[in-house]
């Protein structure tokens, strides 16, 4: 009878022995189940693909599509989105488990420096539009803002007056001229810049007697007024579907010339604190411009970080820095570039982007696309696009 109590203690021992197996086999399952399948969270980002989920010190996520996922264990985490052109973004974040953390994201364009390669073609938009009436190439002729027309002044023996004339930019004999308005006194020093296309306007700038004064003749309206003078004007330049215009003038007791408005509402000039030649600008619309100067730029507290930043423009032109101890003609040392995105009605500048390593261009023109600029510094051609 004791021999069966020993016994029947044994297998006890055993049953409970496997029971316990059983039930620890059961624990890690679960826990394998729940490490693995149920412990999780996910990561979806929602951007335009393709960009990179880099989880740091976890792994890399390749996004050929958005939105992207991630599976990850419920924690905190670094995440940086990355897209080849465009600022990193950095992220810190946590991840409820069986939960989602979501986010939608727009990258920030970078913009950047290309040279264009066979950019013959685009070399010769430099130059400008070709004369094609031969009977015009000995007179002083002006192209309209599309190269499509021409201006020019000629005397008339009908009426015995230089007259003004436009006509489209056409072979010889193709083309018949029209009258615009007719000078008394004869005009001998001037530029003139037309705007046929959208609001049919003509500047005359008469540049005798030692001063500038400027005419506007409006084809609509059909007049012509004399606006303002000063010592010099030298350049003008329209502003899309707008009356007012962008004009280059050396002001009385001035050494430099400087940039003006023309407000066409307020009929008067506004001086602007952006200094360059107008061929290093470009008007977008009315109120936009894209520029190219060598202004100084302060309110920056690191270059790299700052496209896009409102910056502050500076009276005199940025050089390099003399170093201590290096002789050096601070003088003849070409400005440092930068490319500013400008509005007129607050005169608030944008960097686009700090070019030291190139000299200002002779001209800028827009790209095809509208979202870009291309410059030529001497035979290379270059292609700055500022935005998507």
């Amino acid at each position: 009878m004791g021999y069966d109590l020993v016994m029947l203690t044994e297998e006890t021992k055993k049953k409970i022995g496997f029971l316990v197996l059983i039930i620890a086999v059961i624990i890690g399952v679960l826990f394998v189940l729940f490490a693995v399948v149920l412990n999780r969270g996910t990561i979806t980002i929602e951007a335009a693909a393709p960009f990179t989920i880099e989880i740091r010190n976890l792994k890399d996520i390749s996004c050929p599509q958005s939105p992207c996922s991630a599976v990850v264990a419920p924690g905190e985490y670094i995440i940086i989105l990355t897209k080849q052109g465009y600022k990193d973004i950095n992220y810190n974040i946590e991840v409820p488990i069986f939960g989602e953390y979501k986010k939608e994201v727009k990258f920030a364009y970078v913009p950047a420096i290309n040279q264009v390669s066979g950019s013959d073609l685009i070399s010769a938009k430099f130059s400008g539009p070709v004369l094609k009436d031969a009977s015009l190439k000995d007179s002083k002729i002006f192209f309209d803002d599309g190269g499509k027309n021409l201006v020019y002044l000629q005397f008339d023996s009908a009426n015995k007056k230089q007259t003004l004339y436009s006509q489209p930019n056409a072979e010889n004999g193709n083309t018949q001229k029209t009258a615009i308005t007719s000078f008394v006194r004869p005009l001998s020093d001037y530029l003139i810049f037309a705007d046929l296309t959208n609001q049919k306007q003509i500047a005359l700038i008469d540049r005798g007697n030692n001063q500038s004064t400027l005419y506007l003749i409006d084809l609509a309206e059909k007049s012509r007024n004399s606006l303002f003078s000063y010592p010099i004007i030298s350049e003008l330049k329209w502003l899309p579907n707008s009356k007012n215009f962008l004009f280059s003038a050396r002001p009385e007791g001035q050494i430099n010339q400087s940039l003006f408005l023309y407000d066409a509402v307020q009929k008067k000039p506004v001086l602007l604190d952006l200094k360059t030649t107008l061929k290093n600008i470009l008007p977008l619309s009315s109120d936009r411009l894209i520029a190219a100067t060598g202004q100084m730029i302060t309110g920056l507290a690191s270059l790299d970080q700052s496209q896009g930043q409102l910056v502050t423009l500076g009276e005199n032109t940025a050089t390099p820095e003399v170093q201590p101890g290096v002789t050096s003609q601070v003088a003849s040392a070409p400005p440092i570039t930068s490319f500013i995105d400008y509005t007129i009605s607050g005169m608030q500048s944008r960097l686009i982007l700090a070019a030291p390593d190139f000299s200002l261009p002779e001209s800028i023109i827009l790209n095809e696309t509208g979202h870009g600029i291309y410059f030529q510094i001497g035979t290379k051609v270059y292609e700055l696009i500022f935005e998507e």
